[in-house]
């Protein structure tokens, strides 16, 4: 049985086998304990309030909790033989679900308030507290590696501008750019360039002796 001084919260309340999800589970009333161990926070129920061995023992996680269940929700819990009259609980605790059914409001908000103070305590613990120390830590410095890589990057970029104007600036110097074409001048209209007259030619020594 659980330790008196480590109980947070106890009582009776109405439980189906197999969670929340399978038809035609028996509800059995058990003894169900909320207690602290160390820095956690443990949901056992029992047969009944003197076993000494629980039935089952659901670990508290930051996102656990007990929410009451009212119209549709609270209809569709009600499957299941011997059903007993009450308010419908869910609770949410490490990844299972279990329904149960509390015999008054008062005993409803009990368990919703016990559940909620626990999960509370696991994210406030030290434990927790020093890993999300660490996370933060890491987000620290994988945002300063970051910026550090962007300043890099603007600087190779830059580097890589300046050198790209200086291969063209030396290839527009290597490669001046070619001297423009003389036009030619056209003739003056109404001009004709007149050949001057040739000599005859002065006859062979054949032609003067037959002559």
């Amino acid at each position: 049985m659980a330790d008196r001084a480590a109980e947070l919260h106890g009582g009776w309340l109405w439980t189906r086998g197999g969670g929340a999800s399978p038809r035609g589970e028996t509800w059995r009333r058990r003894w169900f304990t909320l207690v602290k161990e160390g820095r956690r926070a443990v949901l056992e129920f029992r047969a009944a309030q003197s076993s000494p061995k629980p039935l089952a023992r659901l670990a508290l996680t930051p996102s656990s909790a007990c929410i009451r269940l009212v119209g549709a929700d609270a209809r569709r819990a009600a499957n299941g033989r011997n059903c007993p009259a009450g308010v419908v609980l869910r609770f949410s605790i490490g990844g299972v679900t279990r329904l149960a059914r509390a015999s008054s409001d008062s005993a409803a908000e009990g368990w919703i308030a016990a559940v909620g103070e626990a999960a509370a305590a696991v994210v406030a613990s030290p434990a927790t507290t020093r890993r999300a120390s660490d996370v933060d830590g890491e987000l620290a410095r994988l945002s300063a590696r970051r910026r550090e890589m962007e300043r890099v990057d603007a600087a190779l970029r830059a580097k890589s501008d300046r050198l790209d104007r200086r291969v063209r600036a030396l290839r527009d110097v290597a490669s001046p750019a070619p001297s423009p074409r003389k036009a030619s001048l056209p003739e003056p209209p109404g001009y004709v360039v007149a050949t001057p007259p040739q000599p005859p030619a002065p006859p062979d020594d054949g032609e003067a002796e037959r002559a």
